[in-house]
């Protein structure tokens, strides 16, 4: 077992943790279930055999969310489409997969911010959320980036503004900073171009977004 989420914001305002797994299996759980949790913790969601979370959001029980997926595919949906459930149940679909694709991302759809997706071959781009149309929960949704040999599948998505900077983490340990504004804004079906670029055999893990109040000085 490991750790694949971490939340250390204020939860005034927020009423849900929305969980979505590899597979595309998705729970939104009341903050109330969670309430009063000890060291030992609480299991919030049964997961079927091979399956893991991807996932973990705080949500305000208004919020629309867009979830990504390592072969280019992103589905935008509203949280209503997923009755709040209890800490023992499984979940339902939230979105429909192809064979060999998995769930990498879900995001909070906010004003004022774009879609941020990077490939493991450090290809990136933004996309303005408005490309999603929203959809129904057990689609397949469309395409977030236009992937093959030269990029690699998603390793990421983020909702990102202007004034931000990514660090993208690689699979040898290296960390590449790079400022939001110099990453292009494209059509959700474009490629995207070179951000991070990667010595032979290495690969971009992960990316974390870094808010400007958050850098510190230099």
């Amino acid at each position: 077992e490991q750790v694949v989420s971490m939340y250390g914001r204020s939860l005034e305002g927020m009423s849900y943790v929305f969980f979505i797994t590899k597979k595309g299996i998705s729970k939104r759980l009341p903050l109330s279930e969670i309430e009063r949790l000890n060291r030992a913790g609480r299991r919030v969601l049964n997961l079927d055999e091979g399956d893991e979370i991807a996932q973990v959001r705080i949500t305000s029980g208004e919020d629309e969310l867009l979830i990504t997926t390592a072969g280019g595919q992103g589905l935008r949906i509203s949280e209503k489409e997923f009755r709040p459930m209890g800490r023992a149940a499984r979940g339902v679909i939230g979105i429909r997969l192809s064979d060999g694709d998995k769930v990498i991302s879900c995001e909070v759809v906010t004003e004022g911010r774009l879609a941020l997706v990077i490939s493991e071959r450090g290809v990136a781009k933004r996309t303005k959320f408005d490309e999603f149309a929203l959809r129904h929960r057990g689609g397949m949704g469309v395409k977030a980036m236009n992937v093959g040999e030269k990029t690699g599948l998603l390793v990421g998505c983020r909702a990102v503004a202007d004034d931000e900077e990514i660090m993208a983490i690689t699979s040898r340990g290296r960390i590449i900073r790079v400022a939001v504004k110099e990453i292009p804004v494209l059509s959700r079906t474009a490629m995207g171009s070179i951000t991070v670029r990667l010595d032979e055999g290495d690969s971009v893990a992960d990316v974390s977004v870094v808010s400007p109040d958050e850098c510190g000085e230099e």
